[in-house]
């Protein structure tokens, strides 16, 4: 890959990560909706994040890795590389949430949380990704 196109995917992708975690974190209770602004964008950018990553991923998967547990292990180290770290500061989040804020989790549940029957078709919606079918 010429190193013009790697710069620009990277500069995308950083641009549309930008986009995902303001958009996120804009809420109202959060920010008092001054970048709710961005969340038109959301989807749009998590587009772009996918199809860049299956780009960058194919292109390395011809390039460099040889095997398929070369592959396995070098996306597994990604993902964990991102997982092990979310999950910590989520966890430590919620601790401080319950401490100092308890009613801040209780008004930013959603319409799927814990307010329908709790069966597995209550949650398939969710679990399939076919929620935001038109």
């Amino acid at each position: 890959m010429l190193p013009n196109v790697s710069f620009y995917l990277d500069v995308a992708r950083l641009l549309s990560a930008l986009i995902v975690f303001v958009g996120h974190a804009a809420g109202r209770l959060i920010t008092g909706s001054f970048l709710c602004q961005t969340s038109r964008y959301l989807q749009t950018a998590v587009i772009v994040l996918f199809v860049i990553s299956g780009y960058v991923i194919g292109y390395v998967v011809n390039t460099r890795e040889n095997s398929l547990s070369q592959y396995n292990i070098n996306r597994l180290s990604l993902l964990y590389s991102v997982v092990i770290p979310a999950l910590f500061i989520t966890i430590i989040s919620d601790k401080v949430c319950l401490i100092f804020a308890p009613p801040l989790l209780k008004q930013g549940q959603s319409e799927y949380s814990g307010d329908q029957d709790d069966t597995i078709f209550s949650h398939f919606p969710i679990h399939t990704v076919i929620r935001d079918i038109w």
